[in-house]
């Protein structure tokens, strides 16, 4: 870091001289940058960039300091620092001069204390700003070669590799033409573990500082990024044939201590396999895969290649999943949110049992579960695809069938619940109707009619809803209207059996017999 440079301006070269030796140069970290004994003097050696703190007079011949501090102010020359000395008559031209932002002013004499104090202040204020300069240039060079390694390991997984020369330019690497391995790190956070997004992504920076310290003795180069699944890429390159390999073991326990100290978490890894660079996606490949399978051989741990050589199946089989869609409209067509969770579990319990498929199979056929529930139902393809990134976030056979319990059967009650709702709407209509019309002439077809609705289908609607047929329903409202005018009136039968919306007396009183088990006279002598 450089040492800043002072320049004395003084009309007077004995005080110009003083104060140089008052100064205390070393200490503060300060050089000499010379005396000048005009104003016009200094503002040129300023202009040419010959010093970063003036200590100048106010007044001198032909430029005085306020003018000197004007003209450099006003040419933007905002890396000079002015400390201004005044006697006790130039006070105010030194306070009007604070406006041009000078650092300090001190009055005559000159105070040893005072103006290395000010000095010292100034040295160290630069020394902090050079400090945050070259943190902000580290900062922003860090960032670029994580973009970059960004980048270079997103066009590697996307397998449109170029020769490794234009790779290295396109860049700024420096891999070398040897042996390359991809290893994929997963972070898994357990099911009822709070989110926690920002504590995440600082686990995975841990990781990736983690593995580029451990792998540092054994690899020329090496390339990291992760992303938003919580799946960390990293790319070695090395001379020696199993050299990073080798040393995954141990790299990966000390990542699980670390890892597992949060307790909400869940760490896999999994090896590509060795490649030239020619070769690099393929390995990229391979270690996705085994992320991808840990949901068949577990979590907390290496998933290698011999694990992916016991190949099964990826689907079930065409007859199996006839069943299943069979089932599943079933339950939907049903409203069972209890026979679609039977049938998760069975299918789920099933495919780990036989272990005879790989991840494809669970994941595949939670998808084609959350296909067939939802295909049936209103759902924007926004909550399909959240509930699909879930699914394939969960790396567990539990997990994964809880999920889907939760979640598919929860949405077969909503709409279990809505149609319900819909349902009822116009049978609660059809009742509010008979309550205020019982007295008048009241036909099925009328009531549909005037609710827009099928006779036939509002028939069926009315017996599912109210356990009576139509004619039953009424029957029955207009028999307990009666009842309260047998008991609370004097009403002739016939007055009442009209209210009720009888005309014919006789059949007012059969109908009432039938209903209520008493003919209307009885009933009134024993109940009014």
């Amino acid at each position: 870091m450089k040492n800043l440079r002072v320049l004395i301006v003084d009309d007077e070269n004995r005080i110009a001289q003083l104060i140089s030796k008052l100064i205390h140069w070393e200490e503060n970290g300060l050089v000499p940058a010379g005396i000048c004994l005009d104003g016009q003097e200094a503002y040129e050696r300023i202009s040419a960039g010959g010093a970063d703190i003036v200590v100048t007079d106010i007044r001198m011949p032909v430029m005085d300091g306020l003018e000197l501090i004007r003209r450099v102010h006003e040419t933007s020359v905002d890396s000079v620092h002015f400390i201004v000395i005044s006697g006790y008559r130039e006070f105010e031209y030194a306070h009007t001069a604070l406006k041009y932002g000078v650092e300090d002013y001190l009055l005559k004499p000159v105070n040893e204390h005072e103006l290395n104090e000010t000095l010292s202040r100034l040295s160290r204020a630069y020394s902090t700003e050079q400090e945050q300069i070259k943190k902000a240039e580290k900062d922003e060079q860090v960032k670029k070669e994580l973009l970059s390694q960004r980048a270079a390991v997103f066009l590697v997984r996307n397998k449109a590799v170029p020769s490794l020369a234009e790779f290295n330019r396109e860049y700024s690497l420096a891999l070398e033409d040897t042996q390359f391995l991809a290893v994929c790190a997963r972070l898994d956070r357990h099911a009822a573990a709070e989110i926690d997004t920002m504590q995440d992504r600082l686990i995975m920076q841990n990781i990736i500082r983690m593995l580029t310290d451990k792998f540092a003795p054994v690899v020329l180069n090496q390339l990291h990024t992760a992303d938003d699944t919580g799946t960390i890429y990293s790319i070695f390159n090395y001379t020696v044939s199993g050299s990073a390999a080798a040393v995954l073991p141990d790299v990966f326990n000390e990542l699980k201590e670390y890892v597992y100290a949060f307790s909400q978490y869940e760490l896999t890894l999994a090896a590509g396999s060795e490649e030239p660079f020619s070769g690099i996606s393929e390995s990229v490949r391979r270690a996705k895969e085994g992320i991808h399978e840990r949901i068949v051989f577990g979590t907390g741990r290496i998933i290698s290649l011999h694990d992916l050589e016991i190949k099964h199946d990826a689907l079930l089989e065409e007859d199996i999943l006839d069943t299943i869609r069979l089932k599943t409209a079933n339950a939907v067509q049903s409203l069972s949110s209890v026979q679609l969770s039977r049938l998760i579990e069975t299918v789920f319990s099933g495919i780990k049992e036989k272990k005879l498929y790989n991840a494809d199979a669970y994941y595949e056929t939670a998808d084609m579960f959350v296909r067939f529930v939802y295909e049936q139902m209103s759902v924007s393809s926004r909550e399909e695809r959240l509930l699909t990134d879930e699914i394939h976030s969960c790396y567990s056979v539990a997990d994964l069938a809880s999920l889907l319990r939760t979640r598919l059967c929860a949405k077969l009650d909503e709409l279990r619940v809505q149609k319900q709702s819909q349902a009822e709407k116009p049978i609660r209509a059809s009742k509010e109707y008979i309550e205020s019309h019982y007295a008048e002439k009241i036909t099925l077809e009328d009531v549909a009619g005037i609710l827009k609705l099928n006779p036939s289908y509002f028939s069926t609607l009315f017996k599912k809803e109210t356990g009576s047929n139509f004619l039953e329903y009424v029957t029955g409202v207009r028999i307990e209207k009666a009842k309260q005018l047998l008991v609370s009136t004097n009403d002739t039968m016939a007055g009442i059996a009209a209210k009720v919306g009888y005309a014919d007396t006789r059949y007012f009183s059969q109908c009432f017999e039938k209903t209520a088990g008493l003919k209307p006279s009885i009933y009134r002598k024993l109940y009014s």
